[in-house]
């Protein structure tokens, strides 16, 4: 997997869709997969609402659920709830399928792509229970690429 990504990396593919499929395929390949459209109990959630992903205990939520503090899921304190919206479920889920070849078609705005950045480090970083400088590195890279682009228009 690592080798099929360099060698995407290498024929001009966008190194940040990249990188964000290849987190969610190894979260997957180490059995701590997200079902951004599923709730607790395996049903579907609509993919025309937003949801509550818990990381620590990778649970999702419709957002109309009230967590409670204390209750099931509550880890907001420690910063392990996301509220995801319908169109980041939406590349989430397109990420999640697609074959690394065919990412070069995917342009996931900005702002998407750092909430998508922000859930997976995250998620990475929780079940490895270890902080990763290489993740905090991709996040300043992305930054950077982001304020020369909009300096660039």
């Amino acid at each position: 997997m690592l080798d099929k990504a360099f060698d995407c990396i290498e024929q001009g593919i966008p190194p940040n869709e990249i990188l964000l499929a290849f987190w969610v395929k190894y979260l997957e390949h180490a059995g701590f997969g997200i079902r951004i459209d599923q709730d607790r109990e395996g049903g579907e959630i609509p993919p025309d609402l937003p949801v509550i992903l818990d990381v620590a205990s990778g649970l999702v939520y419709p957002a109309s659920h009230n967590l409670r503090e204390g209750g099931e899921g509550w880890n907001l304190g420690r910063g392990r709830i996301f509220k995801v919206p319908p169109h980041v479920r939406g590349w989430f889920r397109k990420i999640r399928l697609a074959v690394f070849e065919q990412l070069n078609e995917t342009h996931i705005p900005a702002e998407d792509r750092r909430l998508l950045m922000e859930i997976l480090s995250t998620c990475i970083e929780f079940h490895l229970d270890v902080r990763l400088k290489s993740l905090a590195f991709w996040k300043e890279v992305m930054e950077r690429e982001e304020k020369n682009h909009r300096e660039s228009i």
